[in-house]
């Protein structure tokens, strides 16, 4: 029987422009686009990858790079 190597990596999102109570649905700020570049750098996969994500604007805009 062959085996299958399956790599799971969970991310939380990159810091929000602002904070929940101003809007629920924001981007991220600045700050937060670098921290989801980083984190896409430091996870090595291989392709193809499949991304799941929550519909959230800050958690697809993590999710981007």
């Amino acid at each position: 029987m062959r085996s299958i190597s399956l790599d799971i990596f969970l991310v939380r999102r990159g810091e929000a422009a602002a904070d929940w109570g101003e809007d629920p649905d924001l981007g991220l700020s600045t700050l937060g686009r670098e921290q989801a570049l980083c984190a896409s750098e430091q996870i090595q996969v291989r392709v193809p990858l499949r991304v799941i994500s929550s519909p959230l604007l800050r958690a697809q805009e993590t999710a981007q790079p």
